[in-house]
């Protein structure tokens, strides 16, 4: 039911938390988890900045990423599930996510609940990436929140 899973990531604690989920549903269903970081660089890109600056914060958000993608991972093969290669993806986050979530034709979105971003302090349930995806996505879609105090 399950074969192909997008496990969009951002190096949260909420996507490690869906990591491990998308790790269990794989395992159940015979399934292989394909982890996908969206960068954006619409403000590294700025005319205002030096080519040199640019490259420096191109390199920066590569680096995170990759790490991003290698923490999921991780996660996922703990638990003994297969894992395809990561892969950074471009463009605004729920845009990049639901292009690849049809383009690859998925069978689910494990993501988690929140990202790395906050939003002016407000404490929402889940965020306007997730949310978007949410609505927006021609397969299903498991939401995960980290849990703080677990049982």
């Amino acid at each position: 039911m399950f074969k192909k899973i997008l496990l969009p990531c951002d190096g949260s604690k909420h996507s490690i938390e869906a990591a491990k989920v998308a790790a269990d549903i794989a395992s159940h269903h015979g399934g292989t988890v394909c982890p996908v970081v969206a960068v954006e660089y619409q403000y590294a890109d700025s005319e205002e900045l030096s080519g040199e600056v640019r490259d420096a914060i191109h390199a920066r958000i590569q680096s995170r990423a990759k790490k991003a993608l290698q923490d999921v991972a991780g996660a996922v093969k703990q638990d003994g599930s297969p894992c395809a290669e990561g892969k950074v993806i471009e463009g605004p986050a729920a845009e990049a996510i639901l292009k690849e979530a049809e383009d690859g034709e998925y069978d689910l979105i494990v993501m988690g609940s929140r990202g790395v971003s906050l939003d002016n302090g407000y404490d929402r349930l889940i965020g306007s990436v997730t949310e978007r995806v949410l609505h927006r996505a021609l397969c299903p879609v498991l939401v995960i929140r980290h849990n703080a105090n677990p049982k």
